[in-house]
């Protein structure tokens, strides 16, 4: 699909927030998490995703938001203006039953 899929690493396990599955980082490497851009949200369920806002655009139909998470690009797809500015920090949130784990 277009945007793909987002790939970020967790980094940490506190951010997990609302979820009976434990996952936690072990050595150097952290978990692989992958979700859609449509199923990012600003509510506080799943997995809390700390993003600094890059850039807004406005597509015709929808808007994508664009961010950096622990060095990752991220994206974010809106039906509505949304309310994220470029150069601020926000946390979006993964809900458990959209995301997918990779190791």
């Amino acid at each position: 699909g277009s945007p793909p899929m987002n790939l970020v690493r967790v980094a940490s396990s506190e951010q997990r927030v609302a979820s009976s599955e434990q996952r936690v980082a072990t050595s150097n490497e952290l978990p692989l998490l992958g979700i859609r851009p449509e199923n990012l949200v600003l509510e506080q369920t799943g997995t809390a995703i700390p993003v600094q806002i890059r850039a807004v655009e406005y597509i015709g139909h929808e808007w994508l938001v664009h961010g950096v998470t622990n060095g990752a690009p991220i994206i974010r797809r809106a039906s509505v203006a949304p309310l994220e500015q470029p150069d601020t920090q926000v946390t979006w949130y993964a809900p458990d039953s959209a995301v997918r784990w990779f190791e």
